[in-house]
């Protein structure tokens, strides 16, 4: 007697089976085989070694040495031009076959109107702005006090190296000149430490 193909029940047991484990099995990784991560473990670590390169260090103030630094500019420079210019209008003045008595007496009382005048006046009155401007950039801290005691050594020191050579009016003019060329740097070289700080 021929029966009829019938449906093994361990067939759907086992196909559900199979279903179960091929849905199942990788459930718990699905989250990361889905999405991509935000760090990569195989990168480099990450450095700030190019941002502290360029931080700036803090300058440390130095108001005394702001001091110096600018009579050293100031009278310093002054005095080394003048002996630069009289040196070489010495050499100059001996090749055109003037004496020594004549280059003497001209570097001791030089016109007014003569290049070397001239030439003196306006280098000292740039050697005065830029050793206030440079006393200011170093001192870092009280600019306008070391100016100004910057000013008090510097017009001291111009009044006593030309008593002999100025009048009581032109000493003045002189002076107050002076005094307004260092302040004129000082303020400049406090608004750079503005900009820098």
């Amino acid at each position: 007697m021929n029966e009829k193909p019938g449906l093994d029940p361990g067939f759907f047991f086992c196909g559900t089976s199979m279903l179960y484990e091929q849905h199942f099995s990788f459930a718990p990784f699905a989250p990361y085989s889905m999405t991509t991560p935000d760090h990569n473990p195989y990168s480099a670590p990450s450095s700030n070694v190019g941002e502290t390169k360029h931080q700036k260090r803090p300058r440390k103030a130095a108001p005394v040495k702001g001091l110096f630094v600018g009579l050293a500019v100031d009278i310093g420079g002054s005095a080394c031009l003048g002996m630069l210019t009289s040196f070489v209008y010495a050499m100059l003045a001996t090749a055109s076959g003037q004496s020594v008595e004549q280059i003497t007496a001209y570097l001791t009382h030089p016109p007014h109107d003569s290049w070397l005048y001239i030439f003196g006046m306006v280098m000292g009155s740039a050697l005065s702005f830029a050793g206030g401007y440079a006393g200011a950039c170093v001192a870092q801290r009280h600019e306008y006090r070391v100016g100004a005691l910057q000013c008090l050594l510097s017009v001291g020191f111009g009044l006593w190296a030309g008593s002999r050579d100025f009048s009581f009016g032109m000493q003045i003019s002189l002076s107050g000149l002076t005094i307004l060329l260092i302040m004129l740097g000082v303020k400049l070289g406090v608004q750079r430490n503005q900009r820098i700080a």
